[in-house]
């Protein structure tokens, strides 16, 4: 990617959030925006050019509710994803959860990250990825979730023992909540 791109001024950009506002004005409690095609840029390309988008964006919400951020395939550009300003970074599948906790710390909750293509296999399996994925940050700071939208033509059953096996153990888990200041 040329770094000699012409860049519209945020100004000039079209309304970004308005959707999204109009989801709160609406009484939505939170939003998620997907960036589904970042990971095929370098951490460079996506600071220039993606972050003061996704950043805008954001912004323009006014802390209003909280922010989910969806990236897909973006391992590498964490360091800059995790400037979003988000409350929520959703992952796919291809990450490790302890990992990135590692590295992010503590301040930002994450979400996901069970392979959607898990649904498809036995219910043993589908209960072992679904303990998993809870397990890998002891249910602290994490939002269950797939690491991408349910694939078509997923079973149903699979798909609910997956939301009841997400259910049984956090309330087997269940910890008062701490108010952080």
């Amino acid at each position: 990617m040329s770094r000699n791109l012409p860049r519209a001024a945020p100004s000039h950009r079209p309304g970004n959030h308005s959707l999204s506002a109009g989801a709160i004005a609406a009484g939505a409690t939170a939003v998620q925006l997907f960036d589904t095609w970042c990971g095929e840029l370098n951490l460079q390309d996506y600071e220039d050019f993606a972050l003061p988008a996704v950043q805008e964006i954001i912004a323009g919400l006014g802390g209003s509710v909280p922010v989910i951020y969806y990236t897909k395939a973006s391992q590498h550009l964490l360091s800059g994803v995790a400037r979003s300003g988000a409350n929520v970074l959703s992952v796919d599948w291809r990450v490790d959860l302890a990992e990135i906790r590692k590295i992010l710390g503590p301040k930002i909750a994450l979400q996901g990250n069970v392979d959607p293509a898990v649904l498809f296999g036995p219910h043993e399996k589908i209960r072992e990825v679904t303990l998993g994925a809870i397990n890998s940050l002891s249910g602290q700071g994490h939002i269950l979730n797939l690491g991408h939208g349910i694939l078509q033509h997923t079973p149903v059953e699979n798909a609910q023992l997956f939301i009841e096996t997400g259910q049984q153990a956090m309330l087997h888990h269940a910890r008062p909540a701490v108010l952080v200041r």
